[in-house]
């Protein structure tokens, strides 16, 4: 991460609109039940940084603060029912006509102002040149033609065969700057200075001729700095979701490390912990990158039920943009096994700014060995069916694979067995290397965690899994404490404020030494 201002999520005013909430005490700490904008999940620093932007944990994909996805999906198995309790299956739009980042598509472009009806489908441009798409700035996602001029015009011809009667259908698109886009002599688009990527909206079908040709045409203007051009038509897909089935959410609490979800599923109830301990008072434990996914079910029938636990994520984790090559591989280290994901490229600190995510390094999803822990590689889908069905998943050793092709899933399945009026838990790590953490004045620093690159990241997540207990009833001792002392100073609301304040701000910053030996807190 290049030292840049990053956009954080300013939640005040929002929180002070919010209901009147009550504040409730648990067994280890104190949270409020504000209801917030967004629920902090896993909060490493401002890259490895997971939301929850619905009431319910299992009302939306999980994503970065950059609305991207950074999918986690949690699920519990009791009797053979699944129930979802975190997240939400992305399922992805069927691809009629692909965009460059899937599959690469020639266009006829000019650089030149064209002849008037340019954008008719009868316009004769046998005087443009053909490339393969996608147009824009060299270095950007799945560039096949460099476009370093103010203005580019583009025409695509295509014709669509696959498309069902009365199929909703969907026009992606990304540009940068000013884009204009013409569907058969029709204009369906015009931004104005606007600059986005992968933008969804619906497309009338009624404008394609579909047992003939059709042609997009497409004007871009740049106003300095990047430029970009590409698009497609994508329809629904008929991949159902295996998720289907939900929990019932019960509560939702915070406290300044901690998000704590209760849930009932069937004849079982189930609570969540999303711990992220960032200790001011400990610098090795505030900066080491593992954040900690904690669960207990029991029984609340009074009868023994059989019971496995599903925490996935995915490679999304891990990119910048879905169409970057990763690969995704198992490992061990000490008592700890996992899984791991990162792009083949890794292009180190080698992209600055906001709408940004790390492409570099690699995201783990680790948990204790053990004979009720099995973690696995596969497919999106396959692994959620496959535990569906039996409980069990089993996999691949690895998967290089571009996310937006095939989406691997990167799961831990913990077999509770049966679980009556005694709970059962466990737990799952979240953690990231990044390898590099902050460019400082041309030089690269490792993060503070590394102690000048002494130790690896195998040695965080086995630190992390020997020091658990400790750790925990640290956090809540710091919870606890920042509670009790926010209250004091400024009454309840402050206190609320400030319990939700205190993860996004620590976690929006990287602690790194730089040659000199000085602390540097960095955002």
């Amino acid at each position: 991460m290049r030292i840049i201002s990053l956009t954080l999520y300013i939640l005040f005013a929002l929180l002070i609109a919010s209901c009147q909430p009550s504040s409730v005490a648990t067994s280890s700490s104190v949270t409020t039940e504000l209801r917030a904008p967004a629920y902090p999940l896993i909060t490493i620093d401002p890259y490895t940084s997971a939301w929850s932007s619905t009431d319910q944990l299992y009302g939306s994909p999980v994503k970065h603060w950059t609305g991207k996805t950074h999918s986690l999906i949690g699920a519990v198995r009791v009797d053979g029912q699944v129930y979802r309790f975190l997240g939400k299956e992305d399922i992805p739009l069927k691809t009629l006509l692909p965009m460059a980042k899937e599959e690469a598509w020639e266009g006829q472009f000019t650089m030149s102002i064209p002849a008037k009806g340019w954008e008719k489908p009868e316009f004769n441009a046998a005087k443009w040149q053909s490339a393969p798409a996608a147009f824009g700035t060299p270095g950007m996602q799945a560039v096949g033609t460099n476009w370093e001029t103010k203005e580019i015009w583009v025409r695509r011809e295509f014709t669509l065969t696959e498309v069902a009667a009365g199929a909703k259908l969907y026009l992606i698109y990304s540009h940068d700057d000013d884009f204009e886009l013409y569907l058969n002599g029709i204009e369906i688009i015009n931004t104005g200075n606007r600059a986005k990527t992968n933008v969804v909206t619906t497309l009338d079908a009624s404008l394609l001729n579909k047992d003939g040709k059709n042609v997009f045409a497409a004007h871009c203007l740049d106003r300095g700095g990047l430029a970009y051009v590409d698009f497609g038509i994508y329809t629904e897909s008929d991949q159902p979701e295996i998720f289907a089935q939900t929990a019932s959410q019960t509560r939702v609490g915070l406290s300044a490390t901690q998000t704590h979800y209760d849930f009932t599923c069937g004849p079982v109830d189930l609570k969540v912990q999303f711990v992220s301990p960032l200790l001011p008072d400990d610098l090795d434990l505030l900066s080491r990158p593992v954040n900690y996914i904690n669960y207990e079910v029991v029984s609340n029938d009074g009868q023994a039920h059989d019971v496995q636990v599903y925490v996935e994520a995915t490679p999304e984790w891990a990119v910048n943009e879905v169409s970057q090559e990763v690969q995704v591989t198992k490992g061990e280290t000490g008592n700890i096994s996992y899984v791991k994901a990162g792009t083949t490229e890794q292009p180190i600190l080698q992209k600055k700014g906001d709408n940004i995510r790390i492409d570099w390094g690699y995201a783990y999803l680790a948990a204790n060995k053990g004979t009720t822990n099995t973690m696995a590689i596969g497919n999106y889908f396959d692994m959620k069916s496959e535990f569906a069905g039996s409980g069990k998943v089993s996999g691949v050793s690895s998967m290089t694979t571009k996310p937006v092709r095939e989406m691997p899933a990167m799961v831990c399945v913990d077999d509770l067995g049966q679980v009556s009026g005694k709970p059962a838990s466990g737990y799952v790590m979240i953690a990231y290397d990044d390898i590099e953490s902050i460019q400082y004045f041309g030089n690269n620093l490792k993060g503070w965690w590394t102690a000048n690159g002494t130790k690896t990241i195998d040695d965080a997540l086995e630190s992390a899994s020997v020091e658990y207990g400790q750790i925990m009833s640290r956090c809540a001792g710091f919870d606890n404490q920042l509670w009790e002392e926010t209250l004091a100073a400024g009454g309840k609301n402050y206190a609320d404020l400030c319990v939700l304040a205190f993860r996004q701000s620590i976690a929006a910053h990287k602690l790194v030494k730089d040659s000199e030996g000085n602390i540097l807190f960095l955002s």
